[in-house]
């Protein structure tokens, strides 16, 4: 599994009473890539006056997040 695709804030689950430190998929929550297009979004949508963008082209900002997280991905997977 890429890294991107592991949980953003993973929880200790009890699961058929065990403690599971990484957690099953019905209990993974936002992936990290999910997480970061989320703040970028949040980051965009804050600047949304100062850089070009308006509250009224949506899918625009959601594509620009998917692709600002997707290359910023690409070059933490380069470092590694």
């Amino acid at each position: 599994m890429k890294n991107s695709n592991k949980s953003a804030m993973p929880q200790l689950h009890m699961i058929d009473g065990n403690w599971q430190k990484e957690p099953s998929e019905e209990y993974s929550g936002l992936t990290k890539r999910e997480y970061a297009a989320i703040k970028i979004v949040s980051s965009i949508c804050v600047n949304a006056g100062r850089n070009g963008h308006s509250f009224s082209c949506e899918e625009k900002i959601a594509e620009t997040a998917v692709r600002i997280t997707d290359s910023l991905f690409k070059e933490l997977e380069k470092t590694r």
